[in-house]
């Protein structure tokens, strides 16, 4: 119930400010805007302030074990198919995060795994590694960059799919992010957005 009002509430803000159903802006940071909430909370706080530390690789260290045949270990895509399609890092898989508790049961417990979101400021990467960890996975870790930093550093050449989407180009933290307050609504609308959850 909860997920069709807030669908709801993306459709009708979205017919009321406009939106470009063929922009693949983030709908949350359109809708934060839109309703210009309080700016009681400085907006230069990144949403990924707030998060626990967890086990992260570099892009150098990513590239390196792709790059490597001996490397059997997994690179795991948990964005949405249509994002995974759009740019995703050589030798990486699917396994969007609202199916990734399922996908996940034939995997082994103790191989390599290493999961990327969208970039820094997406947290699907984040909670991947927290659900893998809690599930008893034991040798994960999270590209925290993802593929937006991937495909800055090695372009078209460096990273499989068309590359079309605007987010890609963007440089440093994303200024719709950054618009937006760490809250359940707006993260929420994020997941969404991402394809993280249905």
């Amino acid at each position: 119930m909860k997920k069709i009002a807030l669908l709801g509430l993306v459709l009708s803000l979205g017919s009321v400010i406009k939106a470009d159903p063929m922009d693949d802006s983030c709908a949350a940071c359109t809708i934060s805007l839109a309703l210009n909430e309080s700016k009681a909370q400085d907006p230069q706080i990144s949403p990924t302030t707030h998060r626990e530390k967890i086990r992260e690789i570099s892009r150098e260290e990513l590239k390196k074990k792709i790059s490597d045949p001996q490397f059997h270990g997994l690179v795991v895509n948990v964005l949405g198919k249509r994002f995974y399609d759009d740019a995703h890092i050589p030798r990486s898989i699917s396994a969007p995060l609202k199916n990734l508790e399922e996908i996940c049961k034939s995997w082994n417990k103790d191989g390599e795994i290493i999961v990327y979101c969208a970039c820094i400021e997406c947290d699907a990467s984040y909670k991947a590694y927290k659900m893998l960890v809690s599930m008893g996975f034991t040798n994960v870790s999270a590209y925290e960059g993802g593929i937006r930093e991937w495909y800055q550093a090695y372009g078209e050449k460096g990273t499989e799919g068309p590359c079309l989407r605007s987010y890609l180009k963007e440089k440093g933290e994303s200024k719709r992010f950054l618009a937006m307050k760490d809250c359940a609504l707006k993260r929420l609308l994020l997941d969404v957005y991402w394809g993280v959850i249905s």
